[in-house]
């Protein structure tokens, strides 16, 4: 990634977590990242695709994030990993609420390109907790389910004011109860 273009991202990341990406303009970007409106367009052909490209650099890092705490701790129990992954999600959601929160509900709002963003950001979510979940619950199916609803509950908690990790606890026993279920079709 060329140096304007991570310029431009961390500077719609800053705008985005101000004011969210509605009230975001491309002058708005170009004057915080210190690049021309030329250059901007070198790089993303309009404000949307920049959006984009930062919704999937974010979950990049996320997936990254979440996926290193499954590692870091490989050989422990169930409880343990799933305790790791929610606690990093979350942390990483916390620290830039506006962000988050525009993923979630402005995101899907850009139309099919953004609908497609989504659903493949909840998709690779998902194949991470079906690569570092053994099981048969661990489908992709229950995945997508898990995440999506987990998403949500950061969401809300974002919106509502509330700190996202009060709902770890909770969380923690749905994913286990949903993953540890044996039930016959």
């Amino acid at each position: 990634m060329t140096d304007n273009r991570m310029r431009i991202l961390e500077a719609l990341a800053a705008e985005v977590e101000e004011s969210g990406y509605s009230a975001t303009t491309v002058a708005d970007i170009v004057r915080r990242a210190r690049v021309s409106r030329r250059t901007f367009y070198e790089s993303f052909p309009d404000r949307d695709s920049c959006y984009l490209a930062l919704a999937d650099h974010i979950n990049t890092t996320m997936v990254d994030a979440v996926g290193a705490a499954f590692d870091a701790v490989a050989d422990a129990p169930l409880d343990d990993r799933v305790e790791r992954a929610l606690r990093t999600f979350v942390t990483v959601a916390a620290a830039a609420p506006g962000i988050t929160l525009s993923l979630h509900r402005e995101l899907p709002a850009l139309g099919a390109a953004g609908m497609r963003q989504r659903r493949e950001m909840l998709t690779r979510f998902a194949d991470l907790v079906t690569s570092h979940i053994d099981g048969e619950s661990a489908t992709p199916i229950a995945a997508m389910f898990l995440v999506s609803g987990f998403n949500e509950v950061i969401a809300s908690a974002i919106e509502d004011g509330t700190d996202p990790a009060a709902a770890l606890p909770a969380l923690r026993r749905l994913v286990l109860a949903s993953l540890d279920a044996d039930v016959d079709d």
